[in-house]
């Protein structure tokens, strides 16, 4: 039992370094860049957030599942170690390409091929509960992100192209120590056999995989798909101030990753995953109150000396910002509940009506700008949790009435 809990006390400071890290990327690069220049990051960033979340439905969920249900679990691993370190090449060809021809699009694209490099190896360590190789990937990850930043502030200029080769660099060097030093990852997907073989993979797993890619897709899309909608109506400064208030929710976000992505296993050994809810529910209730009132208290700072005045933070947009989304990280508590029990059409189906409303929702966005952004996640995030909480009575009730029958 200790084991587990040091493990899982190694796990949630892994996802809160590597949180971290891009919490203070976003921090930075707010200081760094134009007005302009960060709505467009944030644009992108949002795009770069899909593509993630897409190559880990497709490729890291399944391998996270199967890798403990199948024998030969060391070729399994090469082979999906064999396409990380192609796309990690794919990844510097396309930077060193960019930075040649000064086209920031290429390092973008290099910059999102490389984080899905990382993602692999992480979650490939957590899923044989090594959470400390992990740790060490976000700690290089932590530092170099960090030098980076620091040398974009006083070496180098400020650019788009110039951030995301910063960014792109520090991914490449730190994940590759975890790559060299083990022989069962220095390996690389381009002989036709192992093609096929790998194909053959992914067509056994596609049914998991279009679940997960379903489900995935469906949770991108109320929180960024307004990175795409604000540029095409209005601006790219309208879409950074967006941006910027998005990175006040960030700590409290994710930290409610780093915890409910613990939250599946210890459902499954908890003989009252009830009383668990209610305990967490009620943490992420208390702990955004607590957070919204220090940042109220010290909000004029951060328009002065992490925002430098370029944005305009009223009291009141914030307040709600921050507290529209607690509904959805208490809604994501019971969806980890709901995974647990080996029900994960049901967050897929939560997750659609979320997607619907939010898109319809842009309307709002389209006459009001950010009070329009507002005004939907409330709406979205108030469905979310009561569409969770409809759930979990039915879910409950079916418990109920087996465990009836049993007896």
């Amino acid at each position: 039992m200790r084991s587990y809990l040091k493990k899982g006390g190694i796990a949630v400071a892994d996802q809160i370094l590597f949180s971290g890290s891009n919490f203070l990327l976003n921090i930075f690069l707010v200081k760094l860049l134009t007005t302009a220049d960060y709505g467009l990051f944030g644009s992108l960033y949002s795009i770069y957030l899909l593509t993630c979340i897409s190559f880990i439905a497709i490729f890291l969920e399944p391998y996270i599942y199967y890798k403990n249900t199948l024998k030969d679990t060391l070729r399994y691993t090469s082979l999906h170690a064999g396409l990380a370190n192609a796309l990690l090449v794919l990844s510097l060809l396309f930077t060193i390409s960019g930075f040649l021809v000064q086209q920031y699009l290429l390092v973008y694209i290099a910059y999102t091929f490389s984080t899905c490099v990382i993602y692999f190896y992480k979650r490939h360590f957590v899923s044989i509960l090594a959470p400390k190789y992990s740790l060490f990937i976000s700690l290089n990850y932590f530092i170099l992100i960090s030098v980076g930043l620091l040398c974009l502030n006083y070496l180098i200029e400020k650019t788009i192209l110039n951030a995301f080769f910063v960014l792109n660099i520090a991914s490449i060097l730190s994940v590759l120590p975890s790559i060299l030093s083990n022989s069962q990852f220095k390996t690389f997907l381009y002989k036709t056999h192992n093609i096929v073989e790998f194909s053959r993979i992914l067509k056994n797993q596609k049914k998991y995989s279009f679940h997960c890619f379903t489900s995935g897709v469906l949770s991108w899309v109320p929180n960024n798909i307004y990175f795409i909608l604000l540029p095409l109506f209005y601006s790219r400064e309208i879409n950074a101030l967006f941006k910027a208030l998005q990175n006040i929710n960030l700590p409290i976000t994710h930290l409610n990753i780093a915890i409910v992505s613990l939250l599946v296993p210890i459902f499954m050994k908890s003989s009252k995953p009830e009383k668990l809810i209610k305990t967490i529910s009620t943490l992420f209730t208390v702990l955004p109150l607590l957070y919204l009132s220090i940042i109220l208290f010290s909000l004029k700072y951060i328009e002065h000396f992490i925002y430098n005045d370029k944005y305009n933070l009223t009291p009141l947009v914030v307040s709600i910002f921050l507290l529209s989304i607690i509904p959805e990280i208490i809604a994501n508590i019971y969806k980890a509940y709901f995974r647990s029990i080996e029900r994960p059409e049901l967050v897929t189906k939560i997750n659609l009506g979320n997607a619907i409303i939010a898109i319809t929702c842009s309307y709002f966005v389209y006459r009001f700008g950010i009070s329009g952004i507002l005004t939907s996640y409330i709406i979205v995030n108030t469905f979310n949790l009561i569409s969770s909480l409809y759930a979990y009575s039915n879910e409950s009730k079916k418990i109920l009435q087996n465990n009836y029958k049993m007896i």
